[in-house]
């Protein structure tokens, strides 16, 4: 007969099958069945039953060696799991009591199987027998009596959580520990109602262990094969709970209960029979981590902080390698200040400007990017618009926008974060702050105003003081089931910035805003005269300028000029930035800026402060004349007049003329007359036309782009890019970058302008060619890092030029015969073509050249006049110094369309429309 084995009772599975530990290698386990031996079945699946006395075989074995030392004898093996039988006894030298299966078949409680094999066997057979002719436990013929001894089993959707916190969060419940996941993560089935639940450990999180089943073939046929991916102390932390716990009865306090996707759980706390917290001693031994965030008990907070403060001073398990943090913030960070908010870019992100403010122009003002500390609002930015982030970042503007707020600082991150003027990433330190507002504390009103969720800090990790206030907060909100808790669908919002939409787009919308008053929020500040608005009702964001007014330049060398203009966007600043205003629209301009006036609270209207204090000028002219408040404006400005104000600064009512003043923004920085008068062929470049966007917007090569083309085009055919690595996947394209894009048999250098992930198809634009197209992934290839021929072909000069036609305007969208034009153009420049550079506009630091197109020495920029197919256009752009220069070449335009209007031509067949484009008249109806 073999040699006994010694090993203890990790588990006992059913009344036939235990768990043995090896009593030297502490995670090495070997499962038993007792040879022989036939327990009635446990239920294991939720729509099984329990054979009758199942339970009772598996207690009366619990009960008997769990927790103890056994040994053991492997009888035989069977199965292609390679299952283990055998005999357990509780002594080394035994006798037949104790065999473990001795009582079982005492009590009836199993069957023996087989036929005479040993002394042993025939003494367990006569036990056997003994029971079977008295009729206890399984082998009763009362089948009301076996119903009894058969578990009413509850498990996953049956088991009432609900019920189960209300009845054991003040008295614990007795349960048996019948599995363990991970050293925070149990199985356990509360008795004497039989629920299974999962119960997750307050306030501790151990490592997690994954297990997944692989399929193995042996020579006995396919079997599953239990496989575990742990992480660092993982299967230890398990090991430790193992046992202290598994098999065992212990005693839980329901804490809440978790509603998770993939079904409930308890958060509980367990207590052995000594009564000893069971969290307290996995933190103290250093397998686990404090979790506060499920922690609400202040004894239970104190007792589990200071057990992992203790196995972090003695560097146990999980904190061989701790090192106490360290601040982030230097004594120069300031701890407290006092800013005025400039911008909120998100519910959780502010620009502010410290205090004290700049008071001259000369002063460089101290503005910054902060954020809330321990709060996260949903994204918000150029490509991510989450659901609630809209009115998440508007609470914030409602609570804050334009004030002067208290910063409390609590803690810095330092962050990588692109700059134009570098070219790469720089590290930037950004701080996480309380904000505090007429003794609010903000970042607390944002989270019970449920639109900010508490991001999770440790309690030894810088944090905000009031982070338990927050987290108390937080789960107030979530039981209002609103905001982000809620389970309504955000509302959408979908805003048009025409700020950066072409005149064409900005059109569109212009005859449904002039006239009209909206209320809208002055999100940005450019100068005391020109805003950033957005309009609410009509999910627009425009650019807005105040009407009529002239402000002097903040680029002026007169430093009186400067300080004006700074006065000016100062009062602006204060009186209404990020606040609610009401703006009238009178007109648009000739850029697409819309022109009105603001009225701020007590219908303050901000034009008329503005004359009033001498910060500001009525421009002269007609368009002036005719707004609604002329009058008003010329009774303001005439009052800073007498008082000799700022720009009226030693004014005397006898002077003949105004002093001249640099207007901001409002003409060209730089202008450059090239052609002559004269209609010479020497200023004629022979080109190609390759795209053409409108009427008057066209991209050009020049004749000497030929051989760098020819160049690009060997160079790529020699990179092979049809075999180069492709992009991943779209969401590894992104807007504006540089790649090469497929272009019928050829591969050009473009940019990507969008990225429609729904179809998967990218727009670009061939950056030699000017023209746009929607490829797939697979016509796109990135670009070839560390390769000559790349750095060759993206080193060469981009080969077109934007261009457009010199004195003539296409016709608004709106009428049909806006469409002819393109097309007839495009005919027109196919073949020979020359172009002649008329005058070159430099404004807010974008090059526009305007150009005269000839073929076969006819002026195309003529004969679309001559034709009806656009407008003459007066450039306005130009300085009075050449308006001799511009009467001389704009005369012939201006007889062109008078014959086309004679002849009614185009847009002229059914007479003069000059009258319903109240944009094309002058420069104050553009």
């Amino acid at each position: 007969m073999a040699k006994l084995l010694d090993g203890y009772v990790k588990n006992v599975l059913s009344g036939d099958t235990i768990v043995l530990g090896h009593p030297k290698k502490p995670l090495t386990e070997k499962t038993m069945t007792l040879a022989n031996i036939q327990a009635p079945r446990l239920a294991i699946k939720e729509n099984e039953e329990d054979q009758p006395y199942a339970f009772e075989a598996r207690e009366y074995i619990r009960n008997l060696v769990i927790g103890k030392k056994v040994y053991f004898r492997i009888e035989y093996t069977m199965g292609a799991n390679g299952k283990d039988f055998g005999s357990v006894y509780l002594k080394a030298d035994p006798e037949l009591e104790d065999n473990i299966a001795f009582g079982l078949l005492d009590e009836g409680l199993a069957h023996l199987k087989g036929k005479s094999q040993s002394q042993e066997w025939d003494e367990l057979n006569d036990v056997y027998l003994d029971a079977k002719d008295a009729r206890v436990g399984i082998h009763t013929q009362d089948k009301e009596e076996l119903k009894k001894h058969v578990r009413d089993v509850k498990r996953g959707n049956s088991v009432d959580y609900d019920g189960l916190f209300n009845k054991y969060s003040e008295k614990p419940a007795t349960a048996i520990v019948e599995r363990i996941n991970s050293g925070s993560s149990l199985k356990c089935q509360i008795l004497p109602t039989h629920e299974i639940i999962q119960v997750h450990l307050t306030g501790v999180q151990c490592p997690k262990i994954r297990t997944t089943w692989e399929k193995i073939k042996k020579k006995d046929g396919e079997v599953r094969v239990k496989k575990e991916t742990a992480e660092p102390m993982g299967k230890e932390a398990r090991y430790f709970s193992e046992i202290k716990l598994l098999g065992r009865e212990v005693n839980i306090r329901f804490d809440a209960v978790r509603n998770e996707k993939n079904g409930h759980s308890i958060l509980g706390s367990i207590f052995g029979k000594n009564g000893k917290l069971h969290q307290e001693a996995l933190l103290a031994k250093g397998y686990g981590k404090y979790a506060d965030w499920s922690v609400s008990d202040p004894d239970m907070m104190a007792k589990l902080q200071k057990a992992e403060n203790d196995a972090k001073e003695a560097k146990l398990k999980l904190w061989k390698s701790y090192e106490k943090p360290t601040t982030s913030m230097s004594e120069t960070d300031k701890k407290q200040f006092q800013a005025l908010v400039l911008d909120v870019l998100s519910g959780d992100k502010l620009m502010i400007r410290r205090l004290p403010l700049p008071t001259h122009a000369d002063q460089t003002p101290r503005d910054e990017i902060v954020a809330l500390a321990a709060i996260r609002t949903p994204k918000m930015d150029k490509e991510t618009m989450e659901p609630w982030s809209f009115e998440a970042k508007e609470k914030l503007r409602n609570y804050v926008g334009g004030r002067v707020v208290t910063c409390v600082v609590d803690y810095v991150r330092s962050m990588k974060m692109n700059n134009k003027k570098s070219k790469g990433p720089v590290e930037s330190k950004r701080k996480y702050i309380t904000l505090i507002y007429k003794n609010k504390n903000i970042n607390l009103e944002m989270v019970k105003a449920s639109y900010a969720s508490v991001i999770y800090r440790q309690y030894d990790e810088e944090r905000p003081d009031n982070y338990n206030d927050l987290k108390a907060a937080e789960k107030e909100a979530s039981n209002k089931n609103k905001g982000i808790h809620g389970k309504r669908n955000a509302p959408k919002h979908k805003i048009m910035d025409l700020a950066y939409k072409p005149m064409k787009e900005i059109a569109k919308r212009k005859d449904s805003l002039i006239g009209k008053k909206f209320r809208a929020v002055i999100e940005k500040i450019h100068t005391g005269t020109r805003f950033r608005v957005y309009i609410p009702k009509e999910r627009l964001r425009i650019t807005f300028s105040l009407s009529g007014l002239i402000v002097p330049n903040n680029k002026s060398t007169d430093r009186e000029d400067v300080r004006i203009n700074f006065e000016a966007t100062t009062l602006a600043m204060k009186q209404f930035l990020l606040r609610d205003v009401q703006i009238e629209i009178d007109s648009m301009d000739k850029v697409g800026i819309f022109l009105g006036t603001v009225m701020y609270p007590k219908n303050t209207n901000f034009t008329l402060t503005l004359l009033s204090k001498g910060l500001a000028k009525i421009r002269p002219g007609k368009f002036s004349q005719r707004l609604v408040h002329y009058s008003a404006m010329k009774a303001a400005e005439d009052k800073a007049k007498a008082g000799e104000l700022n720009m009226w600064k030693g004014y005397k009512e006898e002077q003949a003329e105004e002093q001249e003043v640099e207007v901001e923004e409002d003409y060209p920085e730089d202008v450059q007359i090239f052609s002559s008068t004269n209609d010479s062929a020497n200023d004629k470049h022979e080109i190609r036309v390759t795209e053409i966007i409108q009427a008057n917007h066209l991209y050009m090569q020049t004749a000497d782009a030929e051989e760098p083309l020819r160049n690009i085009g060997e160079w790529s055919k020699k990179l092979n890019l049809d075999s180069c690595p492709k992009y991943d996947s779209i969401d590894s394209v992104t807007v504006d970058t540089a790649c090469y894009a497929r272009f019928s048999e050829s591969w050009n250098r473009a940019r990507v302008l969008s990225v429609d992930k729904k179809t998967n198809l990218v727009t670009v634009v061939y950056l030699d060619y000017g023209n746009r197209e929607q490829l797939p992934l697979n016509s796109l290839r990135p670009l070839i890092p560390k390769n000559d021929l790349n750095d060759k072909i993206w080193k060469t000069p981009i080969q077109v030029k934007e261009v457009y036609m010199a004195f003539i305007l296409p016709i608004p969208s709106r009428y049909p015969i806006s469409l002819q034009a393109r097309p007839i153009l495009l005919n027109w420049t196919i073949g020979e073509i020359h172009a002649r550079l008329e005058y070159q506009v430099v404004q807010n630091g974008v090059k526009r050249q305007y150009v005269t197109l000839y073929r076969n020495n006819e002026n195309l920029n003529m004969k679309l006049i001559e034709e009806g197919l656009v407008f003459v256009r007066f450039p306005q752009e130009i300085p009075e110094e050449h308006d001799e220069w511009v009467n001389t070449k704009i005369e012939p335009y201006e007889d062109a369309e008078d014959l086309a209007k004679r002849d009614q031509r185009g847009c002229w067949e059914k007479g003069d429309i000059y009258e319903d484009i109240d944009f094309l008249d002058a420069e104050d109806e553009l």
